[in-house]
């Protein structure tokens, strides 16, 4: 099990999109059942399953009680309503760690000039479906850096508001903030050389990096990365990118590197570059990927298979929002685009090698409850050939889901050994053995065909197994 666990935060950051080199032809986004209200949410994907709750914005100052959390199964394609939280509140963290989902700080649900800030926490327990009070964060706080490494959450800076007199004044947080799940306690470690609220932060080998970000000077953002060390309880402050991000960025972590999308802002607010960076902890070096085209804030990101793919958004020098999909591949520097989207701003996750848009919000305000699918495997084939040595086991969603008569279940095993993939009715009865066999480490895409076994339109499992790892997922036939 690794020990790492990755970033699942939805935030207001600017990146830029662009600079398209290639397009994927023959796939669409397909719309799934809708969401049960309409909603800008944050989402995250656990074991298949993909939990989202109401209000993860601005936008969402319409509330009137504590939302609630909705989980979908996309073996059934149904969403069903599940507890609410404690605390009605907007524009919080959320991360999901050890089958439970943490939600963070915010603001409380007044007018965007007048809200408070918040310093709650509280927890969702994905097996008994209910939230629970934990303790509350030493200061309150809101779009902050949220991260959990080796078992424990980290809260990076931020603003907390500190007046409430019809206007809105912020004080940015170098503070940092380690909570312990375990004894419920929070810890705070030493601060950060600079200030920074609307920043990203990744956790790489142990260590936590905070990126870019606002310092609390208008207008006025930082290129600089921070390193921390919990080990040692020190930051460092390392090689400053000086081709990009002055000031809010988008950041994820693949393959032991830091990749940064953000554009350049000037004093006057106006956006010039839009750039892909690179950062290796490991040489503590910048290398700029690409200049990018057309900056875009407010979009959904996901990691699938080392590509990166960017779901949405709008420009910023306008309010009407972007439906345009992209996808970056590190390794050969290149971008695609992708079909779009029939929606805009919306909450994006990947699970079962399926990315999922989620709600969403036009730029006047208006909600949407659509949810949309877009399969990342071009043109599933029957074959089961290795693609490539993965890193850890994985069984994938099956697709298309629902089907008839074939569908097509994509799975990893990152060592060599003996495999089963069987079918299975919902009694538990045995409908097919599709792999019983030595396999060699690799990536596998096996077919799935009812037409000679005569079922019945219903739910059927499919289970893979491999060594000491298994794992069920579900898929639905229709005739």
């Amino acid at each position: 099990m690794k020990t790492i666990m990755p970033v699942r935060i939805i935030l207001m950051n600017i990146i830029a999109l662009g600079l398209v080199t290639s397009s994927t032809r023959g796939q669409s986004w397909q719309q799934c059942s809708s969401l049960p209200e309409p909603m800008a949410p944050s989402a995250v994907a656990v074991n298949g399953t993909i939990y989202a709750v109401k209000g993860s914005d601005f936008y969402s100052a319409s509330l009137t009680e504590p939302s609630s959390m909705y989980e979908y199964d996309p073996g059934v394609n149904v969403w069903t309503k599940k507890g609410s939280m404690n605390t009605m509140r907007t524009n919080f963290g959320m991360i999901e760690l050890n089958g439970k989902i943490y939600v963070l700080g915010g603001i409380s649900n007044n007018t965007y000039a007048a809200f408070v800030t918040l310093a709650d926490v509280e927890a969702y327990d994905i097996s008994t479906g209910l939230w629970q009070l934990k303790r509350s964060m030493p200061k309150s706080l809101y779009v902050f850096g949220l991260v959990s490494m080796d078992g424990k959450i980290y809260v990076i800076g931020g603003n907390s508001k500190t007046t409430n007199n019809g206007s809105r004044l912020d004080s940015t947080s170098n503070r940092l903030f380690e909570y312990t799940p375990e004894t419920d306690t929070w810890t705070e470690r030493a601060s950060m050389q600079k200030q920074r609220s609307w920043s990203d932060a990744v956790a790489i080998n142990h260590k936590i990096y905070a990126i870019g970000g606002n310092n609390g000077i208008p207008l006025s953002g930082e290129n600089t990365i921070e390193e921390f060390d919990p080990a040692s309880n020190m930051w460092t402050m390392k090689t400053a990118f000086t081709n990009g991000f002055d000031g809010q960025c988008q950041a994820v972590a693949m393959n032991g590197k830091i990749y940064t999308l953000s554009s350049d802002i000037t004093s006057s607010g106006a956006f010039t570059k839009a750039v892909i960076g690179e950062y290796d902890p490991a040489l503590g070096t910048w290398i700029e990927k690409s200049q990018m085209l057309s900056p875009v804030m407010d979009f959904g990101k996901v990691v699938y298979h080392d590509q990166l793919y960017l779901v949405g958004g709008h420009p910023v020098t306008a309010m009407n929002y972007s439906n345009k999909v992209f996808k970056y591949d590190p390794a050969t520097n290149s971008q695609a685009s992708l079909p779009n989207i029939s929606q805009w701003r919306n909450a994006v996750v990947e699970t079962g090698g399926i990315i999922y848009a989620i709600g969403g919000v036009n730029s006047s305000g208006a909600f949407y409850n659509r949810v949309m699918k877009y399969n990342t495997i071009n043109d599933p084939t029957s074959v089961q050939q290795p693609q490539g040595k993965p890193e850890s086991f994985r069984l994938d969603q099956n697709y298309p889901n629902p089907f008839n008569p074939e569908t097509s279940i994509r799975w990893e095993v990152p060592v060599g050994t003996h495999v089963t993939l069987r079918v299975s009715d919902a009694l538990g009865r045995s409908i097919m053995t599709l792999v019983d066999e030595y396999k060699s480490p690799g990536t596998y895409c096996t077919s799935f065909s009812a037409n000679p076994l005569s079922l019945a339109s219903g739910v059927y499992f499919y289970t893979l197994a491999a060594g000491n790892s298994s794992q069920t997922r579900k898929m639905m036939f229709m005739k």
